[in-house]
């Protein structure tokens, strides 16, 4: 458990350090890494080192993150830009999410307008994009896209809707396409 608590509200930075709970109201540049048991972002953050958080992540707003983010749950319901990797247990967007390094957790759940990832690799993966969906790799145990681009998506469990167009298709029991649904390969393993 850490020591101290850090509430912003306005505008300030939080250097390096270990804190308790952090709760950003306004604008907030982050200079380096934090370790934390809970972070909730209501407003902007730049964060340009890393974040270990042992409880819940909470961005609402617009948030920028440069280095990792680690945590228990992570809940995106405004606009989050994660530029490198990404570990949590779930994690949960009802906004927008664009994500340049390695998304894994154990449930990823997206019902926001925007995503466009790299690389996701989790066990139940639910994508729902109501505008557009691009991802350059998505792999899991039970998956289940809609409106998506993407190069391929890999798992034991799909199913794929909606105007979803994929390169290759690589599944190992089941497969459910909609009629909508371009597929270039499928792939059985």
């Amino acid at each position: 458990m850490f020591a101290k608590d850090i509430k912003i509200n306005g505008s300030g930075t939080i250097e390096n350090g270990d804190y308790d709970s952090v709760v950003i109201n306004g604008s907030c540049h982050i200079n380096g890494n934090i370790n934390c048991n809970e972070l909730v972002v209501n407003g902007k953050l730049k964060c340009l080192g890393n974040i270990n958080c042992t409880g819940d992540v909470t961005l609402n707003g617009l948030s920028k993150i440069d280095g990792n983010i680690n945590a228990n749950i992570i809940k995106v319901n405004g606009s989050a830009s994660f530029e490198a990797d990404c570990q949590c247990v779930e994690l949960l967007t009802k906004g927008n999410l664009h994500s340049n390094g390695i998304c894994s957790c154990k449930i990823f759940q997206f019902k926001g307008k925007e995503i466009d990832l790299k690389n996701l690799s989790c066990e139940i993966i639910k994508i729902n994009p109501s505008v557009s969906g691009d991802a350059s790799s998505i792999n899991g145990v039970d998956i289940t896209l809609n409106n998506m681009n993407l190069y391929k998506v890999s798992g034991e469990y799909l199913t794929i809707k909606g105007n979803t167009i994929v390169d290759v298709i690589e599944f190992k029991e089941k497969l459910i396409l909609s009629n909508l649904v371009q597929v270039k390969e499928i792939v059985k393993f």
